[in-house]
């Protein structure tokens, strides 16, 4: 089963509401996708993800175990790696 960055580490992002605002850029489109960071490391990844969308909360999967999570949720996104934690597809929203 996937886990979230904030469970691995039992840690919550400062100002991380969730009813807050998105973007602290209102004019700048949201980013939906991070096809940069295949073959990254896993928590590498999710760093920068949260650097670009602070709001969101990261959950990893094993690629090729895991299912993918079902449902839209447009404060996730998936990472999916392989058993050395490395990026294996481009992380996504949803």
């Amino acid at each position: 089963m996937g886990a979230t960055f904030s469970s691995v580490f039992g840690v919550r992002r400062a100002g991380a509401e969730e009813d807050e605002a998105p973007s602290a850029a209102p004019d700048r489109e949201q980013r939906k996708s991070w096809p940069e960071l295949v073959d990254c490391g896993a928590i590498d990844a999710a760093s920068l993800i949260l650097k670009d969308r602070p709001e969101v909360c990261v959950h990893f999967y094993d690629h090729g175990e895991d299912a993918p999570p079902t449902g839209f949720d447009p404060k996730r996104v998936v990472i999916f790696c392989d058993s050395g934690n490395i990026v294996v597809t481009a992380p996504t929203v949803g």
